[in-house]
């Protein structure tokens, strides 16, 4: 669309205020002497004479410009100069037209104030923009992603001109929107959306991203839609939809892909699972067994450790037993665990400080007459089965947390004990238990001082050799992370 040299019909006069009948108009490139092009039309398909001839009224008639700079000189019949201006440029018209585009493209010159609502339903696609010296200083144009899915946009400038520096701007999220105005060399970024992809989010936000067993339970781990703030602050992090991850294979991207940074699966082992991303939004989930400093891998730029799983002693995940990181907290749980023919039920690697802990069971009971206890643990001491101060009822406590006084085969047990910090490695217990077999309640209270900070709790038996029988026995705990 070309912008029009001055009003329509523009009227000339002399210094006497008579139409300058038979005068003037000369165009010329901007600073120089050489002719330039006008047009009477304006799709510039039919050139003006140059000089233009003024009518007896002193009209020039329609006179379009081309996006270039101009030198005007007006003269009289007599070639007389009544005035020079340089530089001279229309006020080129701003296009208002939304242009529905789902499919590769390039901007047109003609689009300059144009909006490209760009749909990306069947699949990403690049949107190239003309070359910066055809488009002109002042071009300006916009894109809108308007689809929902994951698929995105990419803006490319020409060759190899650039957008803020880099040679194309993504468009992931839907209602990203992105206005830029080029220079006539170079593209910039004028105004872009607000939207979840680049709004920086809070420094400790983490929302979702909840970890459960996949399809798979030995070796799979499905992680719930959500998005993080990155830990170094860097970015943020953003997974659209589910994906599930294999333990036992290493990294590759995408859903029911592997997801070890490095090395093979490990029994008896904590894994820790971050969620990463590249800085053009792409996220994915990683399990490492480091805490802090995982392997990412490359193309990935921001990482969030949103939790951790533990496995067995056949290398196997644990059903059931996460530990979940929200904003201010982490919690560990594990639900149902089932001791069977096993002499304890041990619950390791819970997380750092911990500010309360409650363990549950049902239906518990023993092969033996040996009494059912719960012994707290750190790394450095080991299970505690000693400096247990309280009672059970009736009976002192000394070697755990006993949770019922009777000893038989035939005793099952339900109850809970809950636990919380009195002093640095110093833990209160609390709690009642009930025969299932026999009407009869105990009430359990007393403390413990551990060697080290707490990262690890017990159901065994009293005697450690009698060995316990199917049942369900659930921990969980809760600890300040920020």
């Amino acid at each position: 669309m070309a912008g029009r040299f001055s009003n329509p019909n523009y009227q000339f006069f002399d210094e006497n205020g008579d139409p300058l009948a038979g005068g003037k108009l000369e165009f010329f490139e901007s600073g120089t002497s050489t002719p330039q092009d006008t047009f009477s039309d304006d799709a510039l398909t039919v050139p003006n004479t140059n000089p233009k001839i003024l009518d007896s009224a002193g009209r020039a008639g329609d006179i379009f410009f081309t996006s270039a700079d101009y030198k005007v000189v007006l003269k009289k019949a007599d070639d007389t100069v009544v005035w020079t201006a340089d530089p001279v440029r229309s006020p080129t018209p701003k296009s208002t037209a939304v242009v529905a585009v789902s499919a590769a493209t390039t901007v047109s010159t003609g689009d300059d104030g144009a909006l490209y609502a760009a749909d990306a339903t069947s699949g990403g696609f690049l949107i190239t923009l003309p070359a910066a010296a055809d488009a002109g200083n002042g071009f300006e144009w916009s894109a809108i992603k308007v689809d929902s899915t994951t698929n995105t946009v990419t803006v490319d400038a020409n060759g190899s001109e650039t957008i803020n520096g880099e040679l194309d701007y993504t468009l992931s999220q839907q209602w990203a929107t992105v206005t830029l105005r080029c220079d006539g060399a170079e593209w910039y970024v004028t105004a872009e959306s607000v939207s979840r992809e680049n709004a920086p989010f809070d420094p400790k936000h983490l929302e979702g991203l909840t970890l459960e067993n996949g399809g798979t339970p030995a070796s799979e781990v499905s992680i719930g839609p959500g998005s993080a703030r990155d830990t170094d602050d860097g970015g943020n992090i953003i997974l659209s939809s589910s994906i599930t991850k294999r333990l036992n294979a290493a990294f590759s991207e995408g859903n029911n892909q592997g997801g070890l940074d490095t090395g093979t699966v490990a029994a008896d082992t904590t894994y820790y699972v971050f969620a990463i991303s590249k800085t053009d939004g792409t996220a994915d989930v990683l399990f490492s067994t480091s805490e802090t400093s995982p392997s990412v891998p490359g193309g990935f730029s921001f990482k969030r450790r949103i939790g951790s799983l533990r496995t067995d002693s056949s290398s196997n995940i644990i059903v059931n037993q996460f530990s979940q990181v929200y904003e201010d907290e982490e919690v560990y749980s594990s639900l149902a665990q089932d001791p069977s023919t096993k002499t304890s039920q041990d619950f390791l690697d819970l997380p750092s400080s911990i500010q309360e802990l409650v363990i549950s069971w049902a239906d518990a009971s023993v092969s033996g007459s040996s009494r059912h206890t719960i012994r707290l643990g750190d790394a450095t001491g080991g299970f505690a089965n000693s400096g247990y101060v309280g009672t059970t009822e009736t009976s002192a406590l000394s070697t755990g947390f006993i949770t019922i006084t009777v000893g038989a085969a035939a005793v099952t047990a339900s109850g809970s004990l809950r636990f919380t910090r009195i002093d640095k490695n110093k833990w209160a217990g609390e709690g009642t238990s009930a025969r299932t077999d026999n009407p009869q309640n105990f009430s359990i209270a007393g403390n413990v001082l551990l060697q080290g900070e707490l990262d690890r709790i017990q159901y065994t038996t009293e005697n450690g050799t009698d060995t316990l029988d199917s049942c369900e026995i659930s921990v969980r705990a809760v600890s300040k992370t920020r």
